[in-house]
């Protein structure tokens, strides 16, 4: 789990079902439905700027990675996850 520099939301690696859900630390509730990321995800890093989250895959020996949209007034999130394996859709990293 690793939660964002301004300690708004909270992104928890959920092992057995290869995602990443998004806790709102403000109200305790999940934000959005889960981000798929690769197998087994284990770990969950949040770079110092909160614009992107890295994701460990035990299961594949991979790296996923969100992209973090940050936004201006309202609450919006746009999130992009891509596998260190650089196959597949939305992947970016190779």
């Amino acid at each position: 789990m690793a939660i964002t520099p301004n300690g708004s939301f909270a992104y928890v690696a959920n092992n057995g079902a290869g995602t990443v859900s998004v806790i709102d630390t403000a109200t305790n509730l999940v934000v959005g439905p889960p981000i798929m990321v690769g197998a087994a995800p284990f770990g969950v890093a949040v770079t110092p700027d909160g614009s992107r989250a890295y994701v460990t895959n035990s299961g594949g020996n991979t790296v996923s990675v969100i992209a973090i949209e940050k936004c201006t007034g309202s609450l919006c999130f746009d999130f992009g996850s891509g596998t260190g394996s650089g196959t597949g859709s939305g992947s970016f990293f190779s």
